[in-house]
């Protein structure tokens, strides 16, 4: 795992953005994973904070409130649609933008880590770049290999594959969830990747200990499979 130690040389400063809020229900694989990147960087006192849900109230708000930085932000719009998002995917890419104002870390060009799924937290990264804020990446999966996988914001499957590599790429480390993907990106011209597989949060930890308590004077006529 990438951080043994109680520190880690990215770490100082810095902030995680996370796909989903970690202090919600751990009620499916996802919010679990958030939850245990949150652990593992606050052992570091890296504090998390979500990527906020674009939401078209927040952005007509923006608009009203900070024309100014809407109409600076504009870019983004545009660099979205010729990343080959789709119209809303563009605006949610631009709404995005716009609310990482409010993490200092990002204004202050500090260290980020963001965690991305193929929606608005994807094109976090976008505007990551704009700004020029070191960040590493750490997908929940990479998207192009999940079978079945739509395009999200994006037109196709071609330009989502296409933004998904280059955000590889122009990142400083990349930590994937399986050697698998670490492998993939790695073949894919990624240098910087790790491998920091999933380990269950505090949280489920205790649940499935506790279970395995309650389990252990009976009769094993077969298997418990927890999810």
């Amino acid at each position: 795992m990438p951080m043994s130690r109680a520190t880690h040389p990215y770490a100082r400063e810095a902030r995680f953005l996370s796909r989903f809020d970690p202090g919600v229900a751990l009620n499916h694989g996802g919010r679990q994973r958030s939850k245990q990147l949150a652990e593992l960087l606050s052992t570091c006192s890296v504090p998390t904070v979500p990527i906020p849900t674009p939401r078209l109230g927040s952005y007509l708000r923006a608009l009203v409130r900070t024309p100014v930085r809407w109409l600076r932000s504009l870019p983004t719009l545009l660099r979205a649609i010729s990343a080959g998002m789709t119209l809303k995917g563009a605006f949610a890419a631009h709404a995005t933008r716009l609310a990482l104002h409010d993490v200092p870390e990002v204004l202050q060009r500090r260290r980020v880590y963001l965690e991305t799924g193929l929606d608005w937290t994807m094109l976090a990264s976008l505007s990551l770049r704009e700004l020029d804020v070191p960040h590493v990446i750490l997908p929940q999966n990479v998207e192009w290999l999940v079978p079945g996988q739509g395009s999200g914001p994006f037109r196709s499957m071609r330009h989502a594959k296409a933004f998904e590599l280059d955000m590889y790429l122009k990142a400083e480390e990349v930590w994937t969830i399986s050697e698998l993907d670490a492998a993939t990106l790695r073949s894919a011209g990624v240098r910087e990747v790790r491998c920091l597989p999933y380990a269950p949060p505090a949280e489920i930890d205790a649940r499935w200990r506790a279970i395995a308590v309650r389990r252990g004077g009976t009769s094993k006529a077969g298997y418990v499979i927890l999810g």
